[in-house]
């Protein structure tokens, strides 16, 4: 019998390994970790009480304890590899803790955690473990009879890792094995390629109070979880819910990560489509910072400022953007700090950044804004006006995605361009509601400008969507008026290093020289010192970032803000005009931007006078009329069927805007068309075709 003293701080690995007489141990609460093949080979050891507090047991820890049978505390976050082979475990309650064998699986502590442990019957495994890892966490359990998994999505593989299902259950009979499983998860588990050949049982839901939801849970008309329960959305989690029947939510987490690479943005999304689904309890959403960046966000609920917490116990500062300063006074010096008593309304765009890196954590004020994230409604935010003597800087509001979900920017009740801040470049972009396909992403804040006559901007709950793929812009067109024309759009960008900023010119002899808030977006510069920015200018040095304009002479200002001295290059990644060249002044130089990038060395600063873009209008031949062909085009159910084409088919509308290209090897589709009339143009020629 071993009693180790709390005034203990610390053990080392092997301490009692191979002590075989070794009976009954008792270990301080206060040590938070047992070490690797610490009690090793103690296989008379049975009495070892695993407190609660402890929160790691290292690798072969209890190998070869045969007698003992352990009880895994709520506290322990990680399990070292064969920690418990060859144990007399019967029982195995896997704690919530323990999320590395989850969201992680290709941790390799758990390697053989369990293996050979002859007496084990019964494993449960908590809402959190929803993937697969890679190790033999069960290996060799011949006895294991009950298997319950109380994830609400299927718990498997990655993807990229279906072989992983091979090893989990490695040399376990599938027969002598029963699944228990959500119920309304039975069908999807018995469709499943690798646990049908299980016997697959469901419980009763309600029988769980807390669940974390890590991947996508889809619930069908007649499928709920029962009762009133906790829901967690982690960065990897959705939930979408069909049919009228009601979801009854307690409380509410959700949490969003976003860091420097469009790689690792991870948002948790809810997509409710009935009118029954409520929250009785308090909701929260958590939101990832890195130290000292800049985040845009926006939460689909009212908050107070000095409810907001930081899981780091960081500083932190929240700020607004001051449209009505900007009008007065001009576009720079508009960032405000909030009153610690201010309430921020859902749907506001605002800016955090914290000292820390850490979560910071947002309390939804107990009214009727705490619905939102679960409405099936039209979410409705007014603007401010804010009217100026000078257009570009009149009617700038912060707004935000007022939905836990991604956005398309077709469907907002909105025409004016938007323009988000880009946290891969570091630098702001404008999209045109017309002529970009963008998802808004959720608790992602935005610039818009509002047009004079425009008083609120609508978000329609048609335009929710879980992933940020926009697969076919006209199956949510924008609204077109006709003072709009025919638009040719020119997209210049700017590089150094791993960093780009961009500016867009639109041909449109319909549209003014001068500013137009409908159609126009002025130029946000990047509060990050280190990125190059570019823009266009006009007669009154208005900067750009979308300029549409008649094509005049041809000829547009460009104007670039070097962040550091060295070589730059400017780019054309779009070009529907005929030509455009560009013509540096100081090295005495005009380069085809459609024949390649330009590359130039310049010093830190701002240059207003270098750049000249020379824009040439494209001709219009291919729609202006119908020709003679060697093809045939007829309409089908909102689609257009080309026949007998070989090459590139593409679609124009009547006012000249490209709506699809397809390449044809003697017949091609195009689907999900507008009524109206449309101009197929192929190598042969072009006709004219209605679709109705």
């Amino acid at each position: 019998k071993v009693i180790l003293p709390d005034s203990l701080g610390s053990i080392g690995s092997y301490t009692f390994y191979d002590c075989d007489h070794l009976t009954q141990v008792v270990y301080p609460k206060n040590l938070k970790s047992i070490p690797a093949y610490c009690f090793y080979d103690c296989n008379v050891l049975e009495t070892f009480p695993l407190h609660e507090g402890l929160t790691s047991i290292g690798s072969r820890a209890f190998d070869g304890v045969y007698k003992f049978n352990p009880r895994l505390p709520k506290t322990l976050s990680s399990i070292g590899g064969g920690a418990f082979y060859n144990c007399a475990t019967d029982s195995l309650f896997v704690p919530e803790s323990l999320t590395s064998w989850g969201s992680h699986p290709n941790v390799s502590q758990t390697s053989y955690a369990f293996r050979n442990n002859d007496k084990l019957v019964y494993a449960e495994f908590p809402t959190s473990f929803y993937q697969i890892p890679k190790r033999r966490i069960l290996n060799e359990c011949k006895n294991l009879k009950t298997l319950v998994f109380k994830s609400p999505t299927v718990v498997s593989a990655p993807a990229k890792h279906e072989d992983y299902k091979t090893t989990f259950l490695e040399d376990v009979v599938a027969e002598n094995i029963t699944i228990k499983v959500p119920s309304f998860l039975v069908n999807s588990y018995k469709l499943d390629s690798y646990w049908y050949n299980y016997k697959i049982e469901g419980f009763n839901t309600a029988d769980v109070k807390d669940w974390s939801v890590n991947a996508d849970l889809v619930l069908n008309a007649r499928e709920r979880i029962e009762g009133v329960p906790n829901l967690k959305l982690t960065t990897y989690g959705s939930i979408k819910v069909n049919g009228e029947n009601p979801q009854y939510i307690d409380t509410l987490k959700t949490n969003t990560n976003v860091t420097n690479s469009d790689e690792t943005l991870r948002f948790a999304r809810i997509l409710i489509n009935n009118d029954a689904t409520t929250i009785a309890g308090e909701y929260t959403h958590s939101y990832y910072v890195n130290a000292k960046t800049w985040y845009f966000i926006s939460l689909p609920f009212d908050f107070k400022i000095n409810e907001v917490t930081n899981g780091a116990n960081a500083k932190f500062v929240i700020r607004y953007y001051d449209g009505a300063g900007r009008a007065a006074n001009g576009a720079k010096g508009n960032w405000k700090n909030y009153a610690a008593e201010d309430v921020v309304k859902a749907g506001t765009g605002f800016i955090v950044q914290a000292s820390d890196a850490g979560w910071m954590k947002f309390r939804a004020l107990d009214n009727e804004s705490k619905q939102n994230v679960v409405s099936n409604e039209e979410f409705i935010k007014a603007l401010d006006a804010n009217p100026s003597e000078i257009l570009s800087n009149r009617g700038w509001n912060l707004v935000g995605n007022p939905w836990q979900a991604y956005f398309n920017i077709h469907t907002l009740n909105f025409t004016a361009p938007i323009t988000v801040y880009d946290v891969k470049n570091k630098t702001y972009t404008a999209y045109s509601i017309i002529d970009d396909d963008y998802a808004i992403r959720p608790n992602e804040a935005f610039f818009v400008q509002c047009p004079e006559g425009t008083e609120y901007i609508s978000f329609p709950e048609t335009g929710r969507q879980l992933t940020s793929e926009i697969t076919n812009q006209s199956s949510a067109p924008a609204k077109r008026t006709a003072a709009m024309g025919s638009r040719q759009l020119v997209d210049v960008a700017i590089s150094a290093g791993d960093l780009t900023d961009k500016t867009r010119v639109v041909l449109n002899e319909a549209a003014l020289m001068e500013y137009e808030t409908a159609c126009d977006a002025s130029k946000f510069f990047t509060m990050d010192a280190g990125v190059p920015q570019i823009y266009t200018l006009d007669s009154e040095a208005t900067e750009y970032a979308i300029n549409e304009r008649p094509v005049g002479n041809g000829n547009v200002q460009l104007g670039v803000v070097i962040a550091a001295s060295g070589k730059h290059t400017i780019s054309m990644p779009r070009n529907d005009a005929k030509t455009v060249a560009l013509i540096d002044h100081v090295a005495g130089t005009t380069h085809d931007l459609s024949l390649g990038e330009y590359t130039f060395t310049a010093d830190a600063g701002t240059y207003n006078g270098r750049f000249t873009l020379s824009i040439s209008k494209a001709h219009t031949t291919a729609i202006d009329e119908a020709t003679a062909t060697d093809f045939t085009v007829k309409s089908v159910e909102n689609a257009i069927v080309v026949s007998g084409a070989e090459g590139m088919v593409t679609v124009f509308a009547v006012d000249g805007r490209k709506v699809a290209e397809q390449e044809s090897k003697g017949s091609v589709t195009f689907g999900n068309l507008l009524e109206g009339s449309y101009l197929v143009r192929t190598v042969n020629g072009t006709s004219k075709v209605t679709v109705k």
